[in-house]
């Protein structure tokens, strides 16, 4: 069984999105057309803006502005494993289907989140393949994950995918700067780690652990090679990038990738 959670800003910051003004401004137009689909999958690097987008879109839904408020949503949910359980199960399935047809309290749909769907179980899939193949009229499920590959062929292929592109490392900069009172030289400094992600850059003095380790260790490899002579290095770096696309895909011990990693860069002379 998973649970669910409505959406409130109390006692929390307000979420922001910046750098997808274009995505906000066309699901704004979706939303005034009456064009706006059924079921979405957000895809893109972690901590680039993509569940925060999903909620805003919620917001948009039931407020009219792709801003949080202080009061809870009504016709909002997301979807989180249960406490004590790693996957979302088909049980969530059996909920999403109930919560959907459940005519909306004041947004014209009722919105189900499910922000790592990576943890959603084949079963749990196939089911929700179902409810999108013969979607509520007044429904709307929003998937969230780094790699499309993550679902199953067949749900895969019947949600609109949108793309969340990585910013200039300028754009993060400036954002930190103006939006967020950081010092000029600290926006750099972060703006340089973040690798174009601005959750990643707003967390820096938080991140830490095996994931966040191996992920821009990772990345600053690749990138390191890359500058230095990527033809040169092009079979490593063809590597490497598997090793990203593992990471982001499956649920691996992280500590024995960073490794797994060392030992392929101990080739570069």
């Amino acid at each position: 069984m998973s649970t669910s959670e409505r959406f409130s800003t109390r006692d929390k910051a307000k979420a922001r999105l910046f750098g997808h003004e274009e995505i906000l401004r066309a699901l704004s137009r979706q939303i005034k057309d009456g064009t706006l689909g059924h079921a979405y999958l957000f895809y893109g690097d972690k901590g680039i803006g993509k569940a925060t987008c999903a909620k805003l879109l919620a917001y948009a839904l039931e407020t009219g502005a792709f801003e949080e408020t202080p009061s809870p949503l009504l016709d909002a949910h997301i979807l989180i494993p249960e406490e004590g359980e790693a996957t979302i199960g088909v049980d969530a399935a059996r909920f999403v289907k109930e919560f959907l047809f459940q005519k909306p309290f004041r947004s014209p749909r009722r919105t189900i989140i499910i922000p790592d769907v990576n943890l959603l179980t084949n079963e749990a899939q196939s089911a929700l393949l179902k409810i999108v193949e013969e979607p509520p009229v007044s429904s709307l499920i929003l998937l969230v994950a780094e790699d499309p590959q993550m679902l199953l062929p067949p749900l895969r292929s019947r949600v609109q995918q949108i793309y969340f592109r990585r910013m200039a490392k300028q754009e993060v900069a400036k954002v930190l700067a103006e939006a967020y009172d950081v010092t000029p030289k600290e926006a750099e400094r972060r703006a340089s780690l973040s690798f174009g992600r601005l959750g990643s850059a707003l967390q820096a003095e938080e991140q830490g652990g095996e994931e966040d380790d191996c992920r821009a260790f990772l990345e600053r490899s690749i990138l390191a090679l890359w500058r230095k002579d990527r033809k040169k290095y092009a079979g490593l770096l063809r590597k490497l990038l598997w090793r990203k696309s593992l990471i982001t895909r499956y649920n691996v011990n992280m500590n024995l990738q960073k490794k797994a990693i060392q030992e392929l860069l101990k080739t570069v002379s």
